[in-house]
């Protein structure tokens, strides 16, 4: 008898739990996290392919640069940089003829002082050009087609301003030839080092590694 009432409870108890089950709110499944799509890179444009080719930033040297870092950036000698040099050889020429005149002219009056002011003018005006070359190829390199035809360009416009050194006495009057194309390529130069410096300060961060 006490066993048939306790499989009776049993039974009871297993029924009001399958009731209770039944009578709770399933839980509905979560859905599932939805991952975004991965976009692909965009293909650079032809003209960015081209541009690319043609021009790199130019990087800055810091401390040891070794010679196989150096190779691995393409760092070479090129033919303007020597040139560049060379070029200056004919201005201290020129200028030591222009400072001779001016020592051995006759005459001591107020044009003197002028063209004593008209020497040093272009003693620093050609100083200049070799100076801010010299510091730009020292800390940056830069040896892309870009750079190598702007180097090219301010080669020519120096060697202009160079060949056009005459005496004092010529270059000071406004309207002769060999002033004004000695003020043109000096000009035209210091444009040329502006751009670069500009280039410097907004893309010369990029250092060699």
């Amino acid at each position: 008898m006490n066993s048939s009432a306790a499989e009776s409870f049993v039974v009871v108890e297993t029924l009001d739990l399958r009731a209770r089950s039944n009578d709770e709110p399933s839980e509905s499944p979560r859905p599932a996290l939805e991952t975004p799509e991965r976009k692909a890179p965009l293909e650079p444009s032809s003209l960015q392919k081209m541009w690319d080719k043609v021009y790199s930033p130019p990087r800055q040297r810091v401390g040891d640069v070794s010679i196989r870092t150096l190779e691995g950036f393409d760092e070479t000698a090129e033919w303007e940089h020597i040139f560049l040099d060379l070029f200056y050889v004919p201005a201290i020429s020129n200028l030591s003829e222009m400072l001779q005149a001016i020592f051995t002219h006759e005459q001591v009056d107020a044009d003197n002082a002028n063209r004593n002011l008209c020497f040093f003018a272009v003693f620093f005006s050609i100083w200049s050009t070799w100076y801010h070359n010299t510091v730009a190829v020292c800390k940056f390199v830069a040896n892309s087609r870009f750079h190598r035809l702007m180097n090219r360009a301010r080669l020519l416009l120096v060697a202009i301003a160079i060949f056009h050194i005459t005496e004092a006495q010529e270059m000071e009057e406004i309207g002769n030839e060999s002033s004004f194309y000695y003020c043109l390529g000096i000009t035209l130069e210091c444009a040329l080092t502006i751009l670069g410096r500009i280039e410097l300060m907004l893309q010369g961060d990029a250092r060699m590694r």
